[in-house]
């Protein structure tokens, strides 16, 4: 999957289009205030953006376990 840092709904996230019309794969990073560290973990989701449906989520300690996990969950459901 090709993942690109876009901005989204007032915040930066990672990315990828898939097949269907209007489905991506986000991962979006922990949050994080000004110069602190970064609190919680990284959560990935496959939406439907022609109806602001969630297909399915879940959360990962680093990105590229979330961005791994968002391809494996995408190929199960032949979206990738």
């Amino acid at each position: 999957m090709n993942w690109q840092w876009c901005a989204s709904f007032m915040r930066m996230r990672w990315r990828a289009e898939l097949k269907g019309d209007r489905i991506s794969a986000w991962v979006d990073p922990p949050e994080q205030f000004w110069d602190e560290e970064p609190v919680g973990d990284y959560r990935w989701s496959i939406e439907d953006g022609s109806c602001g449906k969630t297909l399915d989520y879940g959360y990962a300690d680093d990105l590229e376990s979330a961005k791994r996990d968002a391809q494996k969950c995408a190929e199960r459901a032949g979206l990738a």
